[in-house]
């Protein structure tokens, strides 16, 4: 009898050690999806307050986003219809998403703390609910993700044909006319200096190339004397100082702009002048981190890891339930002995 009650013991133990594994387990692995996801979305908010301050930000952005008369708003809107300018649905639905899975996944996080410190059933069942619904749509994203990043590129690449011929350093000329001091020239002012700074971070010119200048309302606005058909960050730079984005020093200039007008895309060497556009050398850039091998590890490591704590939670669920009845059990024999000894 004492052998079998020893058993019976030992049994106990290891059924209780195992228990408390899974779930000092579960409560590790659902802090480090807390930590992930108020880190994303700590990055998220740093991004909107620090985006005055964030150069390429600016070229995800247009005027309409600034403070602007109602009318500009309404005039600026059917100009970007007329001329087939994205208005950022796309991208502003894309972090939505983004943010709604990153909030999903702090929130099953807690819960999966919180009911594995409390052994609550519930919670643990909100988590899996959760974790399957953030699952389900990471591989929709996954699956999608081709076609959405081809539809990103492409509108990012209208808006940047946009930006060059219709916004860059529209601020010296509208200055001139007195809006100098306007959010929409501030706007062109920043936007400018993105560029500049884009086209010498990547070595290349205009959207597609150093012809989309000659389109452009900074071409038009200057006189056949200066003698410019491409801003001097398209050209090959001297210098490389914090302010280069605002006051290139070019190494040849008046043979840059001999080659800017003379450019044909013909595949020819040139020597003073950047001849690819930057909307490519942007997306090459940009891709690279998506094809990166280590992204694609941790993206899968993570989707394993969210199904390792679905099962898991539904692990700990089961020895909830296990015990919880195993308790109303005794409580019932106990509360039948009670009765019988007293009749």
């Amino acid at each position: 009898m004492d052998s079998v009650t020893a058993s019976e013991s030992e049994d106990e133990q290891r059924i209780r050690c195992g228990s408390n594994l899974v779930k000092y387990f579960l409560i590790l692995i659902n802090l480090v999806f807390m930590v992930i996801g108020f880190a994303l979305i700590s990055f998220v908010v740093w991004i909107h307050i620090n985006r005055e301050n964030l150069v390429y930000v600016r070229l995800f952005e247009d005027a309409s986003s600034h403070q602007l008369p109602q009318q500009q708003q309404q005039q600026q809107q059917l100009q970007q219809q007329q001329q087939n300018i994205p208005s950022g649905v796309v991208h502003k639905t894309t972090v939505i998403v983004v943010v709604v899975v990153v909030a999903a996944i702090i929130a099953f996080g807690f819960l999966g703390c919180c009911g594995a410190s409390v052994d609550s059933v519930c919670f643990l069942c909100l988590c899996v609910v959760l974790i399957a619904s953030v699952v389900t749509a990471e591989i929709v994203i996954a699956s999608m993700f081709p076609s959405v990043k081809e539809k990103l590129f492409g509108d990012l690449s209208l808006r940047m044909h946009h930006q060059v011929r219709s916004d860059y350093n529209r601020t010296t000329f509208e200055a001139a006319g007195g809006q100098g001091h306007s959010a929409v020239a501030d706007h062109h002012h920043q936007l400018t200096v993105a560029w500049n700074t884009l086209q010498m971070r990547f070595n290349c010119c205009g959207a597609s190339g150093p012809r989309d200048f000659l389109l452009s309302a900074w071409y038009n606005q200057t006189s056949d004397g200066d003698g410019l058909y491409v801003p001097k960050s398209c050209c090959v730079l001297l210098t490389t100082e914090p302010d280069a984005d605002q006051h290139p020093v070019v190494r040849n200039e008046p043979f840059c702009q001999i080659e800017a007008l003379l450019f044909e895309d013909n595949g020819k060497p040139l020597t003073e002048l950047q001849p690819s556009g930057c909307h490519a050398a942007l997306v090459n850039y940009i891709d690279s981190y998506f094809r990166h091998p280590l992204a694609i590890v941790m993206y899968v490591s993570t989707i394993l890891l969210q199904v390792l704590d679905v099962l898991l939670c539904c692990i700990l669920s089961h020895r909830i339930r296990r015990r919880l009845a195993e308790i109303d059990l005794c409580e019932s024999i106990d509360g039948e002995t009670d009765g019988s000894e007293e009749d």
